[in-house]
């Protein structure tokens, strides 16, 4: 995996270069928090995805699993 670094002024400690690491593709985080909501397969799970995602493509399915699973 190839991380790339961002060099960026610190006063944290009196100066000098921190180094942060650049922000990620936010579609890769989503997914990772869907698959991260399969693996828990709970009805808290799939609700945290759907309320930090509600736009995004697999809202949808996260919705379904969640129907899936909620009782009637």
């Amino acid at each position: 995996m190839l991380v790339c670094l961002l060099a960026v002024p610190s006063c944290a400690f009196g100066g000098g270069i921190a180094v942060a690491p650049l922000a990620r593709d936010g579609d890769v985080a989503v997914t990772e928090e869907f698959r991260a909501a399969e693996i828990s397969a709970t009805a808290a799970a799939w609700k945290l995805f759907i309320a930090r995602n509600p736009d995004h493509p697999l809202a949808r399915e996260a919705r379904r699993r969640l129907r899936a699973i909620e009782p009637k």
